[in-house]
């Protein structure tokens, strides 16, 4: 079976799932680039990818720090997120599926 993990923020709850559509907000850096979801090599993720849907490709478990990686693809990009709830807290992430945080 897929691996799953919830998210939540101001006391909602979501599953994440592979599959899922992320709503990809706007990167919370001076310059637009985003904190929370990077390619390559700890690179941030650049705000062109802003406005864009996004699709979950996998998702990974380090047991060693409870902690999810989240694999992420949008049209040419393929990112990550180690820090989904943060993404989603400084609006880097605006909803999943049809379900959107306030």
């Amino acid at each position: 079976p897929s691996l799953t993990f919830e998210v939540k923020h101001n006391g909602k709850t979501h599953t994440v799932a592979v599959g899922d559509t992320l709503h990809v907000g706007y990167g919370s850096h001076p310059y637009g680039s985003f904190m929370y979801m990077e390619f390559g090599a700890g690179k941030p993720l650049p705000k062109e990818v802003a406005g864009k849907l996004a699709v979950v490709t996998k998702i990974q478990y380090f047991k060693v720090t409870n902690s999810y990686r989240v694999f992420i693809k949008s049209g040419m990009w393929r990112f990550i997120s180690d820090g989904l709830e943060q993404a989603i807290a400084k609006r880097e992430v605006l909803g999943i599926n049809q379900f959107f945080f306030e």
